[in-house]
C-alpha cells in the first residue's frame, strides 16, 4: 500500500492488484486506451478525466464501469480487469474507488 497526500492536502492510500479495500465499492474509475491515446471525458468542475462513478444499486463494479465508460464516451468496453482501489479521506468526507481497464474497446 502507498500513502501520500494529493494535491489538495488529502490523505491517498493506493493499493495495486488484487489487495483491495472493498469487494463492494460505490465508485470506479475506468482506465482506458484505444489505437494508442487515453480514453478521457471532460467534467464541467473538474475538467480533463477519466470516465467513472457511482455504482448504482444492484451493480457490480465492473456493470457500473461499462455503464459509465457509454453513458460519458459512447464507447463500449468488454474483458475488464481490476487494477487496484485509492482511497481518499479528505475534506468532502471518505471516497473509495476501485479502478479497472477493460482489455479491448471499440
Amino acid at each position: 500500500m502507498e500513502v501520500f497526500k494529493d494535491y489538495y492536502n488529502n490523505t491517498v492510500k493506493l493499493v495495486i492488484g488484487k489487495e483491495a479495500f472493498s469487494k463492494q465499492p460505490k465508485h470506479v474509475w475506468v482506465i482506458a486506451r484505444h489505437k494508442n491515446q487515453w480514453l478521457l471525458t471532460k467534467h464541467g468542475d473538474r475538467g480533463i478525466e477519466f470516465p467513472g462513478g457511482k455504482v448504482e444499486d444492484g451493480e457490480i463494479a465492473e456493470e457500473a464501469a461499462i455503464r459509465e465508460v457509454k453513458e460519458e464516451t459512447g464507447g463500449l468496453v468488454s474483458e475488464l480487469y481490476f487494477i487496484g482501489q485509492y482511497y481518499v479521506d479528505g475534506k468532502g468526507g471518505e471516497l473509495l474507488k476501485t479502478s479497472i481497464s477493460p482489455m479491448w474497446m471499440f
